[in-house]
């Protein structure tokens, strides 16, 4: 074989090989391209209600709170329906623990969310931030009579028409039978002087 013949082999083959990898890598970006345009065309309520907690639960309890501000923020500063309220405050309700749902019963609790998204928006009120604190910065503790809990913190900047307010929040969770992580108790903590 003359030494022409071989570089053309190669030049041959390296042109195809090319064209192989920009054919492949057209066909693995086109879906994902395709895909992320329709994702992009969802509302954010859309998103948080797509989520299945019966089969994509929260894993940590800083996730769980994630996911409890991520519906906050669609009840308070979107504009969901009626229906869409009725769902979100069905997300939360699963969040909750049993203790909690027990004293906040499902329809006195959406009652509740109802009237407070209806007193915001007369306040024109949003949450402009919510900052959970870091994964290491939540806290543990093993209860006799409560079981296994967790303390995650998370602090908000609300704004209304007469300003932006701060204000930091304690989520108390607990681990139930199924070792998954729900909201027992959540409360309004005065700021240290490190924040």
């Amino acid at each position: 074989m003359s030494v022409k013949r071989i570089v053309k082999i190669a030049i041959i083959t390296i042109i195809c090989a090319g064209l192989i990898l920009c054919y492949y890598y057209y066909l693995t970006h086109r879906d994902r391209n395709g895909a992320q345009n329709q994702d992009d065309k969802r509302t954010a309520i859309e998103k948080c209600l797509d989520r299945d907690l019966d089969y994509d639960y929260p894993k940590t309890p800083r996730e769980v709170v994630k996911y409890f501000n991520e519906i906050q923020m669609c009840l308070y500063n979107e504009q969901p329906s009626d229906d869409q309220l009725k769902k979100l405050a069905d997300q939360q309700f699963k969040l909750l623990d049993k203790e909690l749902q027990d004293n906040n019963p499902a329809l006195q609790y959406y009652e509740n969310i109802r009237q407070d998204v209806k007193s915001y928006r007369a306040a024109e009120c949003i949450i402009v931030s919510a900052v959970l604190c870091s994964s290491d910065e939540v806290t543990y503790k093993n209860d006799e009579n409560k079981g296994e809990c967790a303390f995650v913190t998370c602090s908000y900047l609300l704004r209304d028409r007469n300003g932006a307010t701060p204000m930091n929040q304690m989520y108390v969770l607990r681990k139930d039978e199924n070792g998954n992580w729900r909201i027992l108790v959540y409360y309004i903590t005065e700021k240290t002087k490190e924040d």
